[in-house]
């Protein structure tokens, strides 16, 4: 990655494209928060997002644990005019479980017109986890505290 940075930052002219390679590359090494410097540095430099860069986003917030930045993207994305399919849907589900709004991801689930093995997985582990809570706290766990 630091040749790769070194490249990129010597490099005359950044787009999306380069700027999108550059944060799923930060992404698949687990620097989830190099890859939201990344997405600060491309917005300070007027980069505008698409589709593909929103995805990698997601990632990096639900590796990190950033719920902000994640549902800032979301209201981004629901300004846009992409469409919630298959990968952008399963890719918010993703960020607002691993970000602890687990009802949040499922209303996205009932959102999506089209689903896939990924989506319906995350989708039930985190329906699990609702019914796991509500046990639990049927049980006299205090889970609040």
């Amino acid at each position: 990655m630091a040749l790769c940075g070194k490249m990129f930052d010597e490099m005359p002219l950044r787009d999306v494209v380069s700027w999108t390679v550059v944060i799923s590359g930060f992404n698949e090494a687990g620097r989830f928060d190099d890859a939201l410097i990344a997405l600060e540095r491309m917005r300070r430099e007027g980069v505008m997002t698409n589709l593909v860069t929103a995805v990698n986003d997601l990632a990096a917030c639900a590796g990190f644990g950033t719920l902000d930045i994640g549902v800032w993207i979301h209201e981004h994305v629901k300004r846009s005019v992409w469409e919630l399919d298959v990968i952008l849907g399963t890719s918010l589900i993703d960020m607002y479980g691993k970000c602890g709004q687990i009802e949040e991801g499922l209303r996205i689930f009932e959102e999506m017109s089209e689903k896939n093995v990924f989506t319906w997985t995350l989708s039930k582990n985190g329906k699990g986890a609702v019914r796991w809570f509500f046990r639990m706290e049927r049980k006299g766990f205090n889970l609040m505290r």
